[in-house]
């Protein structure tokens, strides 16, 4: 009798805990618990405007940071549910500007999602819930 209401009570506190914490991935991305959401204190200090700058000195350095922001990178985007709905397609030929290939989605797609330069063309869409988001690689937009 006794570990039937012990297991009532530790399934209540989950499901309480579980309803109580609720966040979207892109404004909360860790659990409550997690250390990365422990406040860094009142005192916390940056780095000088100019760490990007001297980052970017050292290229002289063949082990500098490099962080590829312009290409080969995977830009994502944030889809709202006012975004039109279009399907997407894997196919062996993304470059022939045609609907063809196997078709997935619809999803929808925000107007300014674009892919990253370079041959890479990774692309990331979060879906308005926040929760899930479309990936794709070597990606291929055309006009719709």
């Amino acid at each position: 009798m006794r570990s039937g209401a012990l297991a009532v009570v530790v399934s209540l506190a989950v499901a309480s805990s579980a309803a109580a914490e609720t966040r979207t991935a892109t404004q909360w991305p860790f659990r409550a618990s997690s250390p990365w959401n422990s406040s860094i204190g009142s005192g916390a200090q940056y780095l000088s405007p100019l760490c990007d700058a001297q980052v970017r000195a050292e290229n002289t350095n063949s082990l500098h940071p490099r962080i590829n922001a312009e290409q080969y990178s995977a830009p994502v985007f944030q889809a709202s549910s006012t975004d039109p709905l279009l399907t997407t397609y894997v196919s062996a030929d993304p470059q022939t500007a045609t609907p063809h290939g196997t078709a997935y989605g619809p999803h929808e797609f925000p107007a300014a999602a674009q892919e990253a330069a370079g041959t890479d063309r990774s692309l990331a869409v979060l879906e308005p819930n926040g929760a899930f988001d479309n990936e794709t690689w070597n990606t291929y937009l055309y006009p719709t």
